[in-house]
């Protein structure tokens, strides 16, 4: 299939902003489409590599669109599936604030006041750490790839053998998936400036690990308008 179609939509993102190529698993939002070959499956753009699948989801917002990027990899043996998105480094800096080295008080003050400034994290950052992965988890695991330790955000189906055709319950679980990672984002966005005792430093830290389009977005968050119902719009591509 073609790598440029010719109804293009309207990119959020400036063309200065950086795809980062397939092969190892990318951060959950791009600015447009890869190049190269795919396959069209329900309505999403389909790449079977070697060890994963990865799937290309347009995310049209008020001022334009986005490209949503998931991964399904193989669990067991292919007799389940890991559906999961990638954060590559992102949270890292926040992970390091909670286990490293540092002030007992202030990380004790950290775990208080995280349910409360960050619960998604929270939530799923507890699912990963109680192997949870049925539901909603965070983990930092190897991209099977290349072998590359990522943050993913994740769900498994144990009721699906890996390679499974794109039903309507595996689409449900990629949009699950793919919703809470935007909020996870968006979550990531309210600073820990809480009684001065993080000022700006994870931010910052966060900042020089990002990628091109999490650089863009943490920029003009305000920019992108009205928020997306991922739900609704994977199952208008099922339809």
């Amino acid at each position: 299939m073609a790598d440029h179609p010719s109804d293009e939509p309207k990119w959020l993102m400036p063309s200065t902003v950086e795809v980062e190529p397939p092969g190892a698993m990318r951060f959950l939002v791009q600015p447009r489409w890869a190049s190269g070959n795919y396959v069209l499956d329900g309505g999403l753009r389909r790449r079977d590599m070697p060890t994963f699948t990865e799937l290309e989801v347009e995310l049209p917002f008020a001022e334009g669109s986005m490209i949503g990027v998931i991964n399904l990899v193989p669990q067991n043996a292919g007799s389940s599936v890991m559906v999961a998105t990638c954060f590559d480094s992102f949270f890292q800096p926040l992970r390091y604030l909670l286990y490293g080295p540092g002030d007992e008080f202030r990380q004790r003050r950290l775990w208080e006041r995280l349910p409360t400034i960050r619960p998604l994290f929270m939530a799923a950052n507890y699912n990963g750490l109680t192997l949870k992965r049925e539901d909603i988890a965070l983990i930092r695991e190897a991209d099977p790839s290349d072998g590359t330790k990522k943050s993913l955000l994740v769900s498994v189906d144990h009721g699906r053998s890996f390679g499974s055709e794109l039903d309507e319950a595996i689409m449900s679980r990629c949009a699950r998936v793919l919703d809470i990672g935007l909020q996870l984002f968006d979550e990531a966005l309210v600073p820990l400036d809480f009684d001065s005792i993080y000022q700006g430093i994870e931010m910052a830290e966060m900042l020089a690990v990002a990628g091109s389009a999490a650089k863009w977005l943490f920029k003009h968050a305000g920019d992108i308008g009205d928020a997306l119902d991922v739900i609704d719009l994977i199952d208008q591509l099922t339809d």
